[in-house]
């Protein structure tokens, strides 16, 4: 299970009360677990994974599905719970913008990046 339906309970009823949330997680086990499946090894510098295009291709299905898992379950109703009927509106996107990692020790990193926050 993706979000517990404890969360989701949560979510509901913070919503109930007039907040409005933003919720951001992490894909990394899935991510792991994609390219395991596919019996793709991934190539990591200095502790980064180095995004190949396959790598890429694998990512992006990994995390795509766990966002419409995640939406999925904020979107339905919470059935026999008391706020059954309470509609929560789910928006998604990325609005996280990356800095490519480019070539670093004669190793390029393709499609990694880095948030510019994050040292």
């Amino acid at each position: 299970m993706i979000i517990s339906l404890v969360i989701v309970n949560d979510i509901g009823l913070l919503h109930s009360l007039g907040i409005r949330l933003v919720v951001v997680y992490g894909a990394r086990p899935q991510i792991d677990a994609n390219l395991a499946e596919h019996r793709h090894e991934p190539v990591y510098h200095k502790q980064t994974r180095v995004t190949d295009a396959k790598t890429l291709e694998l990512v992006k299905q990994a995390a795509g599905m766990l966002q419409l898992e995640i939406t999925a379950r904020l979107s339905m109703s919470l059935n026999n719970t008391p706020l059954q009927g309470a509609h929560i509106n789910v928006v998604s996107g990325n609005f996280i913008i990356a800095q490519p990692l480019g070539v670093d020790d004669g190793v390029d990193y393709c499609h990694s990046g880095r948030h510019p926050a994050h040292r």
